[in-house]
């Protein structure tokens, strides 16, 4: 690969963490001649946290190496409208929770589980 494919690489890799909803993505390659390894460090954000993952190979493994693993790293990646639904799932599982514990009539859980269903199920569906 010739430093123009590298960039051109990282720019479309740039775009697929855009197109999962994450901001600022970033990619960086570099090459540890001492440690003869190639090093993809991606970071992105995701809500208001920045995220980092560092993908090292064997330098002579080459860089379409890294590159697809850095692409299999990032289709692995929920989309942040998954990562929200599954935050704001949780969120109703534990006020649920707190209801259950501190007494709050069944009358008025049972709406709130009987979305919590829909919601999970909704969520299996789409994964």
């Amino acid at each position: 690969m010739t430093p123009t494919d590298i960039l051109r690489e990282i720019a479309r890799l740039e775009k697929l963490l855009t197109s999962k909803g994450f901001t600022a993505p970033h990619i960086e390659i570099s090459v540890g001649f001492s440690t003869r390894e190639l090093t993809a460090n991606i970071s992105y954000k995701a809500g208001g946290s920045s995220e980092y993952q560092f993908i090292h190979i064997e330098a002579l493994d080459g860089f379409e190496s890294l590159i697809r693993d850095t692409e299999d790293y990032i289709n692995g990646l929920k989309s942040v409208p998954e990562i929200q639904r599954n935050a704001f799932v949780a969120s109703v599982g534990r006020l649920i929770d707190q209801g259950r514990e501190i007494g709050i009539e069944v009358d008025f859980l049972n709406p709130l589980v009987d979305m919590m269903g829909k919601l999970s199920s909704n969520i299996l569906k789409a994964a």
